[in-house]
């Protein structure tokens, strides 16, 4: 968090960070989208919507998450493959 200057408000919100950039809520999720596989990509021209409303829709989303996607009883056990892509607590950059 220091390294990256995010504020602890941001913790319960998607925070991505590419090549040393931080990028929070919906600009982190579009960002994230480019690495995806399939149509997800093409959800990045959304980025040229205005951050206000972009991050409205984002909040609105993430509020009715368990309702419009539905809510696992228990959480997955990652690949070893799934798992490196994941910060740890021995991770240095």
């Amino acid at each position: 968090m220091n390294k990256y200057g995010i504020e602890e408000t941001y913790l319960g919100s998607l925070i991505f960070i590419d090549e040393g950039k931080v990028y929070l809520r919906s600009t982190g999720a579009l960002r994230l989208c480019l690495y995806l596989k399939g149509l997800w990509p093409l959800l990045y021209v959304f980025i040229i919507v205005p951050p206000f409303v972009r991050n409205a829709f984002y909040d609105t989303v993430s509020k009715y998450r368990y309702s419009i996607f539905g809510k696992q009883e228990t959480c997955m056990v990652p690949t070893l493959e799934f798992k490196s892509l994941f910060l740890d607590d021995e991770y240095e950059a």
